[in-house]
């Protein structure tokens, strides 16, 4: 099951002391939005909470072998969603996760709900807690990634440990549809790519190399401005022979 998880980032910011209408028709709009392009692709809308979307994507409504790509071409177009007033950061980012899940009434003794429960809903929200860190609109895992076929474009940012998790996960940032991604990015994705594949590799002097190539193309980049850090983290510090790669990330 891959399961999908959407947030309306600055829709907090945007509700503090404004009359409730106001809020009410902002969110509305939002869900709205969101609910559609899951609703297209025949996933289904668990949830909305607060200033997000919960939806999952897998049989029988998805197919297993096609359900991680629909997940992120939704998510693909959820994140072309701006408000109509134009505030500026007002976004959706959203946070893929696949693993295995079950699916259906979940209950007190008074009240059922048909949900979805597992541990790939609470690494979607892990994951989502850091989008705003690499200024990734759509963040997946390595187990999402690995499901897709050629027809979606990614960048492999990085491998953490998320806030309250102790397995590594790998984030990948999903770029675009093939053949819709300009070169430049592909090309600046390769190269990051490249990058990070040393980083974990643990050679560190190619590894900062390429960052800082990485860093010329694009200053603004950051994940590349994270990993430059950490690898003057790891200069003064080396990591042990046990280590995976993974960083801890903090709240």
């Amino acid at each position: 099951m891959t399961v999908s998880l959407t947030r309306y980032d600055g829709f907090f910011e945007f509700a503090e002391n404004r009359p409730p209408e106001e809020i009410v028709d902002r969110i509305n709009l939002f869900y709205t939005a969101m609910a559609n392009e899951i609703a297209e692709r025949n996933g289904v809308v668990d949830k909305m909470v607060g200033d997000s979307v919960l939806a999952f994507f897998g049989a029988p409504f998805t197919p297993d072998d096609t359900q991680a790509e629909i997940a992120c071409l939704a998510a693909l177009e959820q994140a072309r969603w701006r408000p109509a007033d134009g505030h500026v950061g007002h976004q959706a980012r959203i946070a893929i996760a696949s693993e295995a899940s079950i699916v259906g009434n979940m209950s007190s003794e008074q009240i059922r709900s048909f949900t979805i429960m597992g541990d790939n809903v609470a690494l979607a929200e892990s994951m989502l807690s850091v989008c705003d860190d690499y200024d990734a609109a759509v963040l997946i895992t390595g187990a999402t990634r690995s499901r897709l076929g050629d027809g979606i474009v990614t960048r492999h940012l990085d491998n953490v440990l998320l806030p309250g998790r102790d397995e590594p996960v790998a984030l990948h940032e999903v770029l675009g549809r093939a053949g819709d991604v300009p070169e430049a990015d592909i090309a600046f994705a390769d190269t990051y790519n490249q990058a990070l594949n040393a980083y974990l590799a643990r050679d560190f002097d190619r590894a900062r190399a390429m960052f800082e190539a990485c860093a010329e193309e694009r200053p603004e980049d950051p994940a590349t401005g994270m990993l430059s850090q950490r690898l003057d983290f790891i200069e003064m510090d080396p990591p042990e022979d046990d280590w995976s790669g993974a960083w801890r990330l903090t709240a």
